[in-house]
């Protein structure tokens, strides 16, 4: 084989296989709980570690063994959908809250403050909308105590 061939026949290592197999299956697993996130800390933990995974599979593109969406297609989609995903904890954050506030009317109120208290934490995560989302719901919250 010559030295041109062999510059560009590139094929994966078994072990970089089973890497890439570990990092698509713990990407997979760390979209599913961010979109099922009700607790902001949960959201970001597995949003942030879903983008770290996906960066990580992008150097493995050059193998071309992805069938489908390419990591750097996915990762610039995620980031580019990150504040309506946030949104989307937000309310999903808001209406759990919500539910357990009615089951235990007295303690409803701190629930419900528990729940902004907590998103407090992570607004330098959100942009504009989402930070104004938060501070209307709060409003319609205290309104319904």
């Amino acid at each position: 084989m010559g030295i041109l061939s062999q510059l560009f026949s590139r094929q994966i290592s078994e072990k970089d296989l089973a890497k890439v197999k570990s990092l698509l299956k713990e990407s997979a697993e760390y979209a599913q709980a961010a979109n099922a996130a009700v607790k902001p800390e949960v959201f970001f933990e597995k949003y942030d570690l879903l983008e770290a995974r996906l960066t990580e599979l992008i150097k493995y593109e050059k193998y071309k063994i992805f069938k489908g969406n390419l990591p750097s297609r996915d990762l610039t989609r995620i980031q580019e959908q990150r504040q309506n995903e946030v949104n989307a904890m937000i309310q999903r954050g808001y209406h759990n809250a919500k539910e357990k506030a009615g089951r235990s009317p007295e303690k409803g109120a701190e629930i419900m403050a528990d729940f902004f208290n907590h998103l407090e934490l992570f607004k330098d995560k959100m942009n504009k909308f989402n930070r104004k989302v938060v501070d209307d719901l709060r409003v319609i919250a205290l309104e319904q105590a």
